[in-house]
Formats: structure tokens, sequence, C-alpha cells
């Protein structure tokens, strides 16, 4: 593949999801990692829109977004783990599970707040109240999983049955960067 198709290729993937990411372009394209940060530099420069970010670049555009797929690995959303976020300009942001919600906040800078879902309840709460069980033993669409519960002594409960850490907002955010940071090395 030339370089100008799988630049188109990036560019496209961009504006359908609003972000991509280096080691699942390298997969997906049968090229090195380097390629694609080369690949990644080059439309940064060309395209004001095309911000390159750790692990990856983003879009800062109007995204299509498929209604009811997360926006961060496309996945379908289900009820009992969604999140969704409100941008500076408006704009609704779906997620999966808290664990991409998390991702999501930490790659765009222009996310305002989020909605997330409690895990039993299935209670719709402001991210910021929510309590946050990293890494159960209960299998999500995301590893590392993340629930959410609106209040902690559920998460506790929940914990002493399916193990994993209870967090802020901020530590489950920076545990997930963290992890998905090993992952891409």
């Amino acid at each position: 593949m030339l370089a100008v198709e799988r630049r188109t290729y990036i560019l496209n993937k961009l504006r359908k999801e609003g972000r991509v990411q280096v080691g699942e372009l390298s997969r997906e394209l049968q090229v090195s990692r380097m390629t694609i940060h080369r690949d990644l530099d080059y439309l940064a420069e060309k395209e004001t829109r095309v911000k390159k970010v750790f692990g990856g670049a983003v879009f800062e555009g109007e995204v299509h977004h498929e209604h009811g797929k997360c926006a961060m690995c496309g996945k379908p959303i289900p009820s009992r783990t969604a999140v969704v976020l409100q941008t500076i300009s408006g704009e609704r942001v779906e997620a999966c599970c808290p664990h991409c919600a998390l991702l999501l906040i930490e790659t765009r800078d222009d996310i305002l707040s989020g909605m997330a879902t409690d895990f039993i309840y299935e209670r719709i709460m402001n991210m910021k109240s929510a309590v946050y069980l990293v890494h159960p033993d209960v299998v999500v669409c995301c590893d590392p999983p993340v629930l959410c519960f609106g209040d902690e002594r559920d998460a506790q409960r929940f914990q002493c049955g399916f193990q994993g850490e209870i967090m802020s907002l901020e530590e489950a955010k920076e545990h997930v960067v963290f992890h998905m940071t090993l992952a891409m090395t």
C-alpha cells in the first residue's frame, strides 16, 4: 500500500471514528508502528483538524459516530455500562463502558461532562460523583474492566464477590491510561 493510500485510509477512519490508535492501525495496515507515527505526523502537519496524541491521533472536527456504537472502540453500547459524554460544542459522545469513557476524557480536550450508568441499578449519574470498581472478575466489553456505582457501599459489596479495586474518577482514569500505555509497549 502506498503512503498516500495509508494516509487516506487513516484520515477517513479519523473522520468516521474521531480517533485512531497506532497499534491498531499498524495491525490493520500491516506496517510498522514507526510508519504509522510518520503518517500521523504528516496528517497532523497537513490537516489542521488532526491532532497527534499519546498512542494515536484524534480528529478535532465534526465526527460522524454511528449511533449506538462506542466512540472509542466501536462496540455496541450495553445498557448496564453505557456512558454519555458532552463536549464543549454540545456534541453527545457515547462510550460502551467507563473504560472507554475514561480514555476519551484523556485523549480529547473538549469533554465538558459525563453521565455514567450504575452497574447494579442502571441509574444514570454524574461521572464525578460515581465510584469506580477497576479490574473486577466480571467480563464486560473492555480490558481492564471498569464498573460504575452510585454508592460506595454497593461498590464494596460487589467487590466482596468479584474482587477489584475501588477508585475515584481521577484514580480510575490514571489507572486505565497507565494500563493501556503498558499494553501498547
